[in-house]
């Protein structure tokens, strides 16, 4: 049931749904599309290589059907194993390692407690004894041993800007990029949709064009003058060119180059846009 000592409501249609700290059952009827707001989240001070805290925010869980929210933020070590509360593990299963790991809000229904738990699933973790419901809500990496600096901020409608506080050179290749569409992992979430913000840049002895794509897009030569056009190039013979671009892909970044191969192909990742949806 709900609470009758609440806050915050939130809107939907006609109908009010109040909020209060905790799992909650919905009210009959009311729809609230996935929502969510705050639940930012960063490394922590005290162990820059391990800690991460998740700030006060709520969510519906992974059926759209119940609200948890945390009212204070929760700090949790990433390098030991989950158990509930502050300071306490936030590793869902495994040893932890140099990996990408997503960051799910998590709640039992029986006794309305609501915290989260770090997981290499990006939709099924595994769950702690009596907590069966879930959302996932941020993601983060481990390099040589520590967590990869970042910093994220919240976007409408609940969404994640990220930013790589060093941005990664994720691809570096010569004599490689060619007529013939070639992809490449980016350094963000893999398998499901982002917006990546990429630095592209492409070098040649002659004057070159490159067409950089996400994966569901039709592929095409690049072409100065019919679609799909070109978001790359280096327009005098010799030079470098470089692009600062946003592509919509699920981790992949699809590129064609306009003729037999380029000197020189870089891209680097400054971070990526996430709806939460």
């Amino acid at each position: 049931g709900i609470s009758p000592s609440l806050s915050a409501p939130i809107i939907s249609g006609a109908a009010i749904v109040p909020i209060s700290t905790g799992y909650q059952q919905p009210v009959a009827g009311v729809q609230m599309n996935g929502a969510i707001n705050g639940l930012t989240y960063g490394i922590s001070g005290a162990d820059t290589a391990n800690d991460l805290y998740v700030n006060p925010g709520g969510a519906q869980d992974q059926f759209q059907r119940y609200w948890m929210q945390i009212d204070t933020a929760i700090t949790k070590r990433s390098d030991a194993a989950w158990a509930v509360g502050e300071a306490a593990g936030c590793l869902d299963t495994g040893v932890v390692g140099n990996n990408d790991y997503f960051i799910h809000l998590i709640a039992r229904s029986d006794t309305a407690v609501v915290d989260w738990l770090c997981s290499l699933s990006a939709f099924s973790p595994t769950m702690p004894a009596n907590y069966n419901r879930s959302r996932p809500i941020g993601w983060f990496r481990r390099t040589a041993g520590a967590t990869v600096n970042f910093h994220v901020q919240e976007t409408a409608g609940g969404g994640l800007r990220y930013r790589w506080i060093t941005p990664i050179l994720s691809v570096d290749v010569a004599a490689s990029l060619t007529t013939t569409q070639r992809n490449d992992i980016l350094a963000i979430p893999n398998g499901f949709n982002t917006e990546a913000h990429i630095i592209a840049m492409v070098t040649d002895a002659a004057v070159y064009q490159v067409i950089l794509q996400s994966s569901d897009e039709t592929d095409a030569a690049p072409s100065t003058s019919a679609s799909p056009g070109f978001n790359l190039g280096n327009y005098v013979a010799g030079a470098t060119g470089t692009a600062d671009l946003t592509i919509f892909t699920n981790g992949a970044l699809y590129a064609r180059g306009s003729s037999a191969t380029a000197d020189n192909y870089r891209v680097i990742t400054k971070g990526f846009t996430w709806s939460r949806r």
